[in-house]
């Protein structure tokens, strides 16, 4: 259902272009206190569960690099390991 809402507002699979992790995390988050608000407009689990694959999408796909924006990354490698 979730990626159907998405198809429908933002285009389908937009989301295969790349989305910045800092927006899928800002997402996930705003989503996680609506959720624990009692807010029940959208479908905020899905949300969150979206988002939190998007990150992963972000670190696994190597010509996703671009998106790999927070602040973390900088010292990050590709093999998942922080470089000092």
């Amino acid at each position: 259902m979730r990626y159907a809402d998405g198809a429908a507002h933002y285009g389908e699979r937009n989301f295969e272009r790349g989305i910045p992790s800092s927006r899928g995390l800002a997402s996930l988050e705003r989503h996680l206190q609506q959720f624990k608000a009692g807010d029940t407009e959208e479908d905020h689990l899905s949300a969150i569960v979206f988002n939190a694959i998007l990150l992963i999408i972000n670190e696994e796909r190597v010509d996703l690099t671009d998106f790999l924006d927070l602040p973390w990354y900088s010292h990050w490698n590709r093999t998942n390991t922080f470089e000092k």
